[in-house]
């Protein structure tokens, strides 16, 4: 693969337009979910995706995420792409925390083994303070506060993207 193949197919601000996502989202803390799936949604929208291009679907608890991100895949196999949002917070259950966390973590990247890309967009935070740093809601005196939503929407389509680049170049190899 020469140079500009390889810049070709890297990612860059992409166009969403034409392409269809699943999102999928854990009810559990929904007051750092809530936002995080509005600004992943309105990021995606700001990019060109149709609103009848967006299918979602909520679940309890983070742990739910690969499984319903699954069968949203088995039953829509127009999906260009799925992400997972939701937020696991330490608080004082370390045990539960690690466990969840990791469980979460190896679920979804076991889908992203099959032809769909599959973000993780699971926030694993210590508190809840860091949890709403993490949507761009922190406190005054906190300085860095950063929205994830829209940096989970451009991997999204970044993601999508590439997918079809790569699908493409494959069929037109000899």
């Amino acid at each position: 693969m020469t140079t500009e193949e390889i810049r070709r197919i890297g990612f860059t601000e992409e166009d969403g337009r034409g392409l269809k996502f699943g999102i999928v989202s854990a009810r559990a803390n929904a007051d750092v979910v809530e936002p995080l799936v509005t600004g992943t949604k309105e990021s995606l929208l700001a990019k060109g995706v149709a609103h009848q291009d967006l299918r979602c679907c909520t679940v309890q608890r983070p742990f739910d995420l690969p499984y319903a991100a699954k069968a949203m895949m088995r039953s829509d196999d127009s999906l260009d792409g799925i992400i997972c949002l939701g937020c696991i917070i330490r608080d004082e259950n370390i045990g539960k925390f690690d466990y969840e966390s990791e469980a979460v973590a190896r679920g979804i990247m076991k889908l992203n083994e099959g032809k769909v890309p599959v973000v993780y967009g699971v926030l694993t935070c210590l508190n809840e303070e860091q949890a709403l740093t993490f949507i761009g809601k922190a406190s005054e005196h906190d300085a860095v506060s950063v929205d994830h939503g829209p940096a989970y929407a451009q991997t999204l389509v970044e993601l999508a993207r590439l997918s079809k680049r790569l699908d493409e170049d494959a069929e037109e190899q000899p």
